[in-house]
């Protein structure tokens, strides 16, 4: 079975995620975005499964948003 992933410049083409390496980084800390998992060491990988529930779950508007950081 072949499980195919993400590397950093296909999920930057299909999706509104930072453009650098850093800002992905945040991205992973401080907004729950999915760890990679790493072929080889400078080699990240994302589970396409896991980015497109990540998404899925995030606010649709900016008041669902402000109501989800006010809960934290």
């Amino acid at each position: 079975m072949t499980t195919s992933y993400l590397t950093r410049s296909q999920l930057i083409a299909n999706y509104p995620v930072p453009k650098s390496r850093p800002g992905l980084r945040i991205w992973i800390k401080r907004n729950g975005f999915p760890a990679p998992t790493y072929l080889t060491c400078n080699h990240p990988v994302w589970s396409p499964d896991a980015v497109a529930v990540w998404f899925a779950n995030r606010p649709t508007n900016h008041h669902d948003a402000i109501a989800e950081v006010q809960a934290v």
